[in-house]
């Protein structure tokens, strides 16, 4: 079309004020007992994301020994495997589904009631597109991110300043990351067929999956 009109509402990359957002400082040795700590608080439909294919299996099987019913997804399982898994997360067979960056974006799963992060992704948009699993349709919501300073250093800046726009409160040690690009004074959207959208995610080779 030469002749159009393009609108767009709200601000790029925010983040729904529906959700409870909680950040814990946690090195990579810690991440696996502290996820079993907060699981045996709340298992309930908890949605985990890792950021590699062999630790979603590998963290799957660990929370299985530990007798919670965990399934996983990821770009390496077969199709009929990828929906069996998610069809035994949606009727509660398993409440617990670990999954990469295939799990982010795309999927119908209602009524996710807790998303983690055990691994924080490279961009912005892509922690935003995974905490926008829980709190829809007006429903409260919780997300939980391990933040580990080696490897998400980065991402402070930005996650900072997603935390203060939806009105939550900032860990002193997140306020002082330096990292991020993101710019919280950006409304509306990009028409994305100028041809100049290119923004990557940022994610590894290894986690470009399409479902």
């Amino acid at each position: 079309m030469d002749n159009y009109i393009f609108v767009a509402v709200g601000i790029v990359g925010s983040a729904c004020a529906d959700v409870e957002q909680i950040f814990y400082q946690v090195d990579k040795f810690s991440k696996r007992n502290k996820l079993v700590e907060i699981l045996r608080e709340d298992s309930e439909r908890a949605l985990v994301f890792v950021e590699t294919k062999r630790n979603a299996d590998f963290l799957a099987t660990y929370l299985s020994e530990n007798d919670f019913q965990t399934t996983s997804i990821h770009g390496d399982r077969l199709q009929r495997e990828r929906e069996e898994a998610l069809n035994d997360f949606k009727r509660g067979t398993r409440n617990i589904l670990v999954a990469t960056a295939v799990a982010a974006r795309g999927l119908d799963i209602k009524n996710v009631k807790h998303v983690i992060n055990y691994d924080l992704p490279k961009s912005i948009d892509e922690y935003v597109h995974r905490i926008g699993r829980t709190g829809r349709l007006g429903n409260r919501g919780k997300a939980t991110s391990f933040y580990d300073e080696s490897n998400d250093g980065a991402i402070s800046g930005d996650l900072s300043r997603i935390l203060k726009q939806a009105g939550q409160p900032v860990p002193d040690w997140l306020g002082r990351g330096g990292g991020g690009t993101y710019s919280s004074s950006t409304f509306g959207g990009r028409d994305v067929r100028g041809g100049d959208f290119d923004q990557s995610r940022g994610v590894e080779v290894e986690e470009e999956e399409e479902w």
